[in-house]
């Protein structure tokens, strides 16, 4: 249902027309909020989530700062004039489809192309990356790309009159009913806005009024928060979600799917924002189903938000947390490793045994007396790692990427 209202939202604003503006500033590895998804890159890995335009520019001068080597490959010489190149692996990249300039430059040459540009041209072209090419009005094109969730990329069109050769740009945001937003292989600015009627676009070199088609590519297999295998990515909804191959992905995925920990607002998770006791107090109660909490008192004075009042409440209730003394439990405190698996810990209820001792890890005689049993454990059942081969560093917090992989681990290990 969040889902779907998520997706309802957005929609309205895209039909409102009160998506926001594009910038994009000249900085290395710069990423920015665009419209009307979240993010442009400049082109520097190969694993651009869906969802995401790898900005690809098609001028070696130095002060356009954007111009990679790699991505153009043996065809380097070629980048001046292959601003439709450019344009190509920018969209695919949207729709998740790794096809830099090289590749495409070596697929056209694989085809028996001999001269002449773009490299791709024809569905043929671009059906070895995984896409489909289609050739649509500008309208229809844009209304693809705006309520394809990433399916369909920006719409790449043709301005002859804007150099004697002509040039292409990808439409890749939407100010009003009439101006969009470009970005622009060949602009030290990356992005300009555009005029659009009709068949007639209104640019900085003039007026062009042969707008009749634009170039668009379909994923089928693609669209946003969607990974590699064509499975469904749960933490799409968080704007700042790690890429598929960070480590915290699949852990953010896990307990975003559970439904055992909320983002923090503003649609962000804030994976490396430290966890609190309350929080960890919160989640646990979640495994548990919430269960009514009637009658469970506390001793602790310092319990002031109702969003943790239950939580905390029945977790004392069940002897899985304690207070840090008589009467304060902390629960803005950001909770500790140690004191992270002692709660897991007690919250599993685990039989009695005896678990390896932490050797090898320089820090062992940090870890409070008890909390020994519990750190033995997650350690030996490798729920939780090392800060470094020798550091256990129980003392120190736990980011909410960390917890949300450690419960990954701890419950499917349970399951």
């Amino acid at each position: 249902m969040k889902k779907r209202i998520l997706g309802l939202l957005l929609a309205l604003c895209v039909l409102a027309g009160i998506l926001p503006q594009l910038s994009l500033q000249a900085q290395a590895a710069g990423v920015l909020s665009s419209a009307p998804y979240p993010k442009i890159e400049y082109a520097q890995t190969d694993d651009t989530p869906a969802g995401t335009i790898r900005y690809v520019s098609q001028i070696p001068d130095e002060g356009y700062n954007g111009f990679y080597s790699a991505y153009w490959g043996r065809f380097e010489s070629y980048a001046r004039g292959e601003c439709y190149t450019a344009c190509i692996s920018m969209a695919l990249s949207y729709t998740g489809v790794n096809a830099t300039p090289l590749a495409l430059g070596e697929y056209w040459l694989s085809r028996g192309y001999t001269g002449g540009t773009p490299f791709a041209t024809t569905p043929e072209d671009v059906d070895a990356f995984g896409a489909q090419c289609l050739k649509l009005s500008f309208a229809q094109a844009m209304d693809n790309y705006l309520n394809g969730n990433g399916k369909y990329s920006p719409p790449i069109i043709h301005l002859p009159n804007y150099s004697a050769r002509g040039h292409y740009v990808a439409v890749v945001g939407k100010v009003s009913d009439t101006v969009y937003v470009v970005l622009d292989p060949a602009a030290s600015t990356h992005t300009w806005n555009i005029t659009i009627s009709g068949n007639s676009a209104t640019h900085p070199h003039g007026v062009e009024r042969a707008l009749e088609d634009a170039t668009q590519y379909y994923n089928p297999y693609g669209g946003i928060g969607i990974h590699k295998d064509g499975s469904d990515c749960p933490g799409k909804i968080f704007s700042d979600m790690p890429k598929e191959t960070d480590w915290s992905h699949a852990g953010i995925d896990y307990c975003t799917e559970q439904a055992l920990m909320n983002g923090t607002g503003n649609g962000k998770f804030e994976p490396g924002l430290n966890t609190t006791r309350a929080m960890l107090a919160c989640v646990l109660y979640r495994i548990a189903g919430e269960p009514e909490v009637t009658d469970c008192t506390t001793p602790f004075t310092d319990l002031t938000a109702d969003w943790y009042q239950d939580a905390v409440a029945w977790a004392y209730e069940q002897g899985i947390v304690n207070g840090v003394d008589e009467e304060r439990y902390l629960p803005d405190a950001i909770v500790t490793r140690e004191q992270m698996v002692t709660m897991l810990y007690r919250f599993l209820a685990l039989e009695e045994q005896t678990w390896p001792e932490l050797d090898g890890y320089t820090d062992a005689g940090q870890v409070s007396d008890w909390a020994q049993d519990a750190m033995c454990w997650a350690v030996a059942n490798e729920m939780i790692n090392g800060v470094s081969a020798t550091e256990l560093a129980p003392g120190s917090g736990a980011s909410r990427a960390q917890v949300a992989v450690i419960l990954m681990r701890v419950l499917t290990a349970e399951a």
